[in-house]
């Protein structure tokens, strides 16, 4: 049997950037690693608007330490501050301007650009139907599997133990408290496991008589190469509902609604079908609409009722929730991480998680999510 301070059962972005912050405090961290999450086939969006302020706030938190990585980190994230552009209609303009004081409050620089003077500056898109344009210079996107490595390989250095390709098959409970958990390949005792393993969450759970709200879901995306859009953001289109970003130095990555829902993460993943997505994509980039697909990619997510992540303490002793944080757990994860970390090293409660306490659902689990924009 293995002893250790801390386990965090998951080694995608959010458990490694908890292992990474943890092993700075000195705690002893086994990171179980599956080696089949999400993380991988993320888009990598680093951008700071959301419909929730919290999320902003944990996104901004973010953002300088995807911008100094080497100094902060370590190694290469994979960061490009393409900029990133929120298109919206006349319905949602009010909104982005909201969304744009908040963004001042936080010292971060954004703006609101009409379409023609948006267009001067990203030219080869379509304008139609877009009233405004929000715009943040310093977001873009990163690389999923370096973003992730370097955690992981940084906690390594101070004194982590990662063990790839480790499953945490069950928890295991003695009386009221966790006490560590089953591996394939054996025990491992600690005080503290942090489950950080998506859609795997609700399942390993169960032994605790712990019910967090999750349900599960597919999501893709599609790149083309050889578009030749000149400086193209990371770009959410509010208008119709997609999104897309540089793929490379000439192509387009761009998401692919997969309308999968309910199923088990282990399930294999079927073919990401692209002809919907891209007819709705080449509404802006019109270059795509006859260029083949050169790259997709799919993963299954978990999802609460209200869109947000579970963070935090719940049921029996020896369990720290870091679940649920869908495709938005990418941008935010530096600032998740050092807050869990701060948590469970004794420092207190760490005041920006408490929007995402299991709490929330004690009285009722159907909250709506929170959106503010039409589709995001």
């Amino acid at each position: 049997m293995t002893t250790a301070d801390v386990v965090v059962a998951g080694g995608g972005v959010i458990g490694a950037s908890i292992a990474f912050h943890l092993a700075g405090q000195g705690i002893r961290v086994v990171v179980c690693d599956q080696g089949n999450g999400s993380t991988p086939r993320s888009a990598g969006q680093v951008r700071l608007t959301h419909s929730d302020p919290a999320d902003l706030r944990l996104a901004a938190l973010s953002l300088p330490v995807f911008e100094q990585w080497a100094e902060r980190v370590g190694g290469d994230c994979g960061f490009r501050a393409t900029g990133f552009a929120l298109l919206v209609d006349e319905d949602y303009r009010s909104v982005a301007a909201t969304s744009v004081k908040e963004l001042d409050v936080l010292g971060i620089e954004a703006r609101l650009l009409e379409p023609g003077e948006y267009a001067r500056q990203r030219p080869g898109l379509r304008y139609d139907g877009v009233a405004a344009v929000l715009v943040e210079p310093r977001s873009g996107y990163a690389d999923p599997v370096a973003t992730t490595q370097s955690l992981l390989d940084r906690a390594v250095d101070l004194g982590a133990q990662v063990r790839t390709g480790t499953r945490v098959e069950s928890l295991v409970v003695s009386g009221d408290s966790v006490r560590g958990v089953r591996t394939a390949t054996g025990e491992i005792s600690a005080a503290e496991v942090v489950l950080a393993t998506n859609a795997w969450g609700a399942g390993l759970l169960a032994a605790t008589g712990v019910t967090v709200p999750l349900s599960t879901g597919r999501v893709g995306w599609a790149a083309v190469d050889g578009v030749g859009l000149p400086g193209v953001d990371v770009t959410i289109d509010d208008t119709i509902g997609t999104y897309f970003r540089p793929w490379g130095d000439h192509g387009v990555l761009y998401r692919v609604p997969m309308n999968e829902r309910g199923g088990s993460p282990d399930t294999p993943s079927g073919p990401v079908r692209t002809d919907h997505a891209r007819t709705l994509v080449a509404q802006r980039i019109p270059a795509l609409a006859d260029r083949d697909v050169t790259a997709t990619g799919s993963a299954w997510e978990s999802y609460t009722p209200d869109g947000k992540p579970v963070l935090g303490r719940a049921g029996p002793g020896g369990v720290y929730l870091a679940l649920g944080p869908s495709g938005g757990g990418f941008k935010a994860a530096p600032a998740i991480g050092r807050a869990v970390a701060a948590e469970l090293s004794g420092d207190g409660p760490a005041g920006e998680l408490d929007p995402y306490r299991f709490a929330r659902f004690s009285g009722d689990e159907h909250r709506p999510v929170a959106r503010r924009y039409r589709h995001m």
